[in-house]
């Protein structure tokens, strides 16, 4: 166990060096009529070098009959389109555990997916503040639920206000 900790924090602090950029942001959705819904998804990341980040993103959304936790954490690449605007691929593993009332009955279900963010872009709106817009996914759902995968294409459009340190 000792060794594990030496190892991590080795690791920890060594990346720590290389670090240019750290960011705290996220997003929320509200949508209100028959059913009504609420999310909330904190975000993180960390830029490796100038074009290489990671990040995690903790959601929770709640509806009248449904509660959902998601765990997503993303590898992405940066390319610069201009000063302002960086179009920032990426893949993503998500964890993501539902629980919903039927009946009187209350279900539940975890699904783990594999996805590919392909329309994302962020836009820098001063100077250690950005806004990102995803407009399309393309996702290997349910990997838990089926012995095979299901490919979707989601064009939902997210956004995500982002400030970075």
């Amino acid at each position: 166990m000792k060794k594990l900790l030496i190892l991590a924090a080795t690791i920890l602090l060594s990346s720590a060096t290389f670090a240019q950029k750290m960011w705290v942001g996220g997003g929320f959705a509200a949508q209100f009529g028959d059913n009504s819904t609420f999310s909330i998804a904190p975000e993180f990341g960390y830029f490796f070098n100038e074009k290489l980040s990671v990040e995690g993103n903790l959601g929770f959304g709640f509806a009248s009959n449904t509660n959902s936790f998601q765990l997503h954490t993303t590898g992405r690449y940066w390319f610069d389109m201009s000063s302002d605007i960086r179009y920032t691929p990426g893949v993503s593993l998500r964890l993501n555990h539902n629980s919903y009332k039927v009946a009187n009955d209350r279900y539940s279900n975890t699904a783990f997916d594999v996805v590919f963010e392909l329309g994302v872009f962020d836009y820098a709106i001063a100077p250690n503040w950005s806004v990102r817009f995803n407009f399309c996914d393309l996702s290997l759902n349910s990997l838990f639920d089926r012995p095979k995968a299901q490919l979707s294409i989601k064009t939902e459009t997210t956004v995500a206000v982002k400030y970075y340190f």
